[in-house]
C-alpha cells in the first residue's frame, strides 16, 4: 500500500502591550540613592507557517512492515518595535537616563528530513532510522537612545547586534522489542551528530561546536488481565540550549537588570529512571514513579555588581536530581460528565558553583491541573478549567507561583455544524502578582509583576463539508523536542 499525507498550517497575528515599571533603590542607612518610573509600549507582529508531507509504503506479507519518508519546512518571524520613557526620575547623584527605542526582527527556518523503517517478526520487531535537522535561527536588534538636547533619536551601535547561529543536528537510531505472552521489551541507541556554526555580527564573535551524543533507552512491562500493566523503563534525553540562552548580546532595556546570554552553553543529558501503573479498563489512569538526574544543567544566575545594577545569564553549572510522582486520569463519571486530572510531585536537589561560591537549594514543587466537561440539553455544553503551578527551586532562590481558573459556555447551533462559545478567565482577579526570590552572600532581591489576569473570550467556529469515514495517518512523522526552553 502506497500512503502520501501532506499537512500546511500558518499562523499570524499582533498585539499591543503597555507596561509600567517603578523602581525605587535605597542605601544602608535607609536614604534615596534613585527613582524612576519606566513606561514602555510595545507593538508585536509574528507569524509562520509549517508544511510537510508523508510517503508510507507498507507491504504485502505483512500490515506492520513499513517503510515512512518524512519531510517538513518550519518559518516563523517576528518583529518588536518598542518605545520606552522615563516619566519621572530622581538621583542622588549622577546624571539621569536616556529616552529610548528598540526594534527586533529574529526568527527561525528549519528543515526536517526523517526516515524510519519497521521490520516485524514473529516475536520481535526492529526499527531503524535516520533524521536530519537543519536549523537557521537569525535575530536583528537596533537600540536608539534620544538626544536630551534635540530630542532626535540616536542609533547606539553598543546595544545592537545582528546575530546568525546555524544548528544542524544528524542522527541514526536502532531499537528492538520482544513481545511475549504478558511481557513486551524495548531497548534501543541513537546517535547524533551536532554542528553548529553562529557569528554573533555586531560583536565580531564567531562561534563553532562540534559534539557527539549517544542517546540509549530500555524498557520492560509486564501485562495483567482487565487493561492492567506495569512499565518499568530508563532513557537518555539530550536538551540544547535555545537561542535566547546563547545569545552573548547585553539587553540594558531594564538599567537595573541587565540580561545577557552565553554562547559556550553545552548540551544537557537527562538521566530518567521510571516505574508506572496503568489501567484502562474503565477512562484511564497512569501513575508513575520517576527518579531523574543531570550534572551540566543550564541554570540562570544573578550577580550585582558595585553599581547595583544585577547581570542575568546562564551557565552549564546545575547538578539536579528529581524525585517524583506523576498521576494522569481520565474518568468519565456519567455518559454526559467527564474528569481530567494531571498532578505532579516533585522533590528537588540543585547545587552548582557560580561567582566562587557553592549554593545548594532543595525543596518540593509541583502542579496540578484539572479539566471537567458536562453535557447539557439542547446542544448546551460546560468547561470548568482549575490548575496550581508552584513556585519551583532554582539555583539562587524561588519563582513565583500561579493559580488559575475559568470557566466556559457553549452551545451547538445550524444542526451541529457551528459553535459559539463564551470564555471566562480569572472572573476575580483583575490583576495575578508573580514575584521571586534571589539571595547569595552578597545580595538579596525580590521582584514582582502584576498582569492582567481577567479575560473573556467570544469565540465561533463554523465546519462545512462532509467527510465519510476518516483520514488514513502516517505510523511515523517528525516530532523535534530536543532544545530547552520553560522551567527546568
Amino acid at each position: 500500500m502506497n500512503l502520501l499525507t501532506g499537512s500546511f498550517q500558518e499562523y499570524t497575528g499582533n498585539n499591543i502591550q503597555n507596561s509600567d515599571q517603578f523602581s525605587t533603590e535605597l542605601n544602608g542607612s535607609n536614604a534615596l540613592v534613585q527613582y524612576f518610573e519606566l513606561s514602555n509600549t510595545s507593538a508585536n507582529q509574528y507569524k509562520g507557517y509549517d508544511a510537510g508531507f508523508n510517503y508510507q509504503l507498507g507491504f504485502k506479507r505483512n500490515k506492520d512492515q513499513l517503510l515512512t519518508t518524512s519531510y517538513k519546512y518550519s518559518s516563523s518571524s517576528g518583529t518588536q518595535d518598542a518605545d520606552a520613557l522615563y516619566l519621572k526620575q530622581v538621583f542622588a547623584t549622577g546624571t539621569g537616563l536616556r529616552n529610548y527605542r528598540q526594534y527586533n526582527n529574529s526568527g527561525t527556518k528549519e528543515h526536517d528530513i526523517q526516515l524510519d523503517y519497521i521490520q516485524p517478526f514473529k516475536v520481535i520487531t526492529i526499527e531503524a532510522g535516520a533524521k536530519a535537522i537543519l536549523r537557521n535561527n537569525y535575530s536583528d536588534f537596533e537600540n536608539y537612545n534620544q538626544n536630551a538636547t534635540t530630542g532626535t533619536y540616536i542609533l547606539d551601535p553598543t546595544q545592537s547586534n545582528n546575530l546568525v547561529y546555524h544548528q544542524d543536528v544528524y542522527s541514526v537510531y536502532n531499537s528492538y522489542q520482544v513481545k511475549l505472552t504478558n511481557w513486551v521489551f524495548k531497548s534501543g541507541l541513537r546517535v547524533e551528530r551536532t554542528l553548529v556554526d553562529a557569528n554573533f555580527i555586531t560583536l565580531g564573535t564567531p562561534l563553532k561546536q562540534d559534539y557527539n551524543s549517544f542517546v540509549p533507552s530500555i524498557s520492560a512491562q509486564r501485562m495483567f488481565k482487565k487493561s492492567n500493566s506495569v512499565t518499568f523503563g530508563y532513557t537518555e534525553r539530550v536538551q540544547r540550549p535555545n537561542i535566547y540562552q546563547l545569545n552573548p548580546f547585553i539587553d540594558r532595556s531594564n538599567p537595573k537588570f541587565i540580561n545577557v546570554g552565553n554562547p559556550d552553553l553545552k548540551p544537557v543529558t537527562n538521566h530518567s529512571f521510571e516505574l508506572s501503573y496503568s489501567n484502562f479498563a474503565k477512562g484511564s489512569i497512569n501513575i508513575g514513579l520517576n527518579y531523574a538526574f543531570a550534572n551540566n544543567t543550564v541554570q540562570q544566575v544573578l550577580s550585582v555588581g558595585r553599581d547595583t545594577v544585577t547581570t542575568s545569564t546562564y551557565q552549564n553549572i546545575g547538578k539536579n536530581k528529581r524525585l517524583g510522582i506523576d498521576i494522569n486520569t481520565n474518568y468519565p463519571i456519567t455518559s454526559k460528565l467527564n474528569i481530567n486530572v494531571n498532578i505532579e510531585l516533585l522533590h528537588v536537589w540543585l547545587s552548582g558553583f557560580y561567582n566562587n561560591q557553592f549554593y545548594d537549594a532543595r525543596g518540593n514543587q509541583g502542579h496540578i491541573f484539572t479539566n471537567t466537561t458536562l453535557k447539557l440539553p439542547q446542544d448546551y455544553g460546560l468547561n470548568l478549567n482549575v490548575g496550581y503551578d508552584s513556585r519551583y527551586v532554582l539555583l539562587q532562590g524561588l519563582d513565583n507561583d500561579y493559580l488559575f481558573y475559568s470557566l466556559s459556555v457553549s452551545k451547538d447551533i445550524l444542526k451541529k455544524k457551528a459553535t459559539i462559545s463564551l470564555n471566562v478567565n480569572n472572573p476575580f482577579e483583575k490583576y495575578k502578582r508573580l514575584d521571586y526570590f534571589n539571595s547569595s552572600d552578597t545580595f538579596r532581591q525580590s521582584n514582582y509583576n502584576n498582569v492582567y489576569a481577567r479575560q473573556i473570550n467570544v469565540s465561533f467556529n463554523y465546519k462545512f463539508g462532509k467527510l465519510n469515514g476518516s483520514i488514513k495517518k502516517n505510523q511515523r512523522g517528525i516530532t523535534n523536542d530536543d532544545t530547552s526552553g520553560g522551567r527546568q
